[in-house]
């Protein structure tokens, strides 16, 4: 299984988002723990190297390079962590040993989330790998058939009684962000809601991209998602990248669209950019109170959770 996972990971790095890469780690490290009948537990180094080291590259450090590492931030020596992807390798399931079962128990398993949107995208993270396989002739098709349905696997129309967000719940949102987190973020609802844009699209709005219209609305060109995995996946080293919009590929579509800002929205998106908004066309709308781009993550967290 370790080794058929890396397979995948060095095959489709270049070509995955370093969002994507980050949040596919997740189910990678469930299917690597995946070990043959009577294995021992995983020892702790076993399980830092999992966390901290793997599937984190094209390709895995070397033997070599591992035994050069004096001190790793995990704790554990080089040659510690060498020992701990070394048990992993003797105790590993073959790929061609996987059944059914083995699916149905890693569905279980990634199937956590507290949302069933995280269910269903973990599960379509690993059906990715497995199709993977099957394609390169490791397993056979039939391993992945009748797993069962995954909550989050099929959105459901919404019905007559299901919530949806209504213009006082937005504005609602607006003072609460504005309260328990800064009131720069206080026009985020109004953009989201309004125009229609995700929360990456917000972050990576620049100034130039706001138009007034006549009517006292605003045009909003929208060319970019902003998010910040970590250098640890970004293939220049970098903490953030700068994607497309929501589309399939790892760059997303580059060629954008425009949106339309009601008047109301588009005022009070106005005041924010006078007041948090550097000057320069290339600036910004959304930064931090230091000036760097807004990290959605963190943003969550300490605030939009919280309001």
């Amino acid at each position: 299984m370790r080794d058929g996972l890396q397979q995948y990971r060095s095959a489709t790095w270049r070509t995955a988002s370093a969002n994507g890469r980050k949040t596919h780690a997740y189910v990678l490290r469930a299917m690597a723990r995946v070990t043959t009948d009577r294995t021992p537990a995983i020892p702790p180094a076993a399980e830092a190297y999992l966390v901290t080291i793997a599937f984190r590259a094209e390709h895995e450090p070397t033997d070599r390079a591992l035994t050069r590492i004096k001190r790793h931030r995990s704790g554990f020596t080089g040659a510690e962590l060498l020992a701990g992807r070394q048990f992993l390798e003797k105790w590993s399931l073959p790929v061609s040993d996987l059944t059914t079962a083995h699916v149905r128990r890693l569905i279980a398993e990634v199937g956590t989330g507290r949302a069933s949107s995280t269910e269903g995208r973990r599960w379509g993270d690993m059906r990715t790998v497995l199709r993977w396989w099957v394609n390169e002739d490791l397993i056979e098709e039939r391993v992945i058939t009748r797993v069962g349905r995954v909550r989050g696997t099929v959105i459901e129309p919404p019905g007559e009684d299901d919530p949806i967000p209504t213009e006082a719940e937005m504005w609602a949102m607006a003072w609460a962000l504005c309260l328990v987190g800064q009131p720069r973020y206080a026009a985020l609802p109004f953009v989201m809601g309004g125009g229609g844009l995700r929360a990456g699209e917000c972050f990576a709005l620049r100034r130039r991209d706001c138009v007034d219209e006549p009517g006292g609305g605003m045009w909003l060109t929208v060319r970019r998602s902003y998010s910040k995995p970590g250098k640890d996946w970004t293939t220049d080293g970098a903490a953030d990248e700068h994607r497309g919009t929501k589309a399939k590929g790892p760059d997303g579509d580059r060629r954008g669209r425009r949106t339309y800002l009601p008047p109301v929205e588009a005022s009070i998106l106005r005041t924010h950019i006078e007041r948090y908004t550097a000057r320069d066309a290339e600036a910004l709308v959304f930064t931090t109170s230091r000036g760097k781009p807004v990290d959605v993550a963190h943003l969550q967290e300490r605030a939009w959770q919280r309001a």
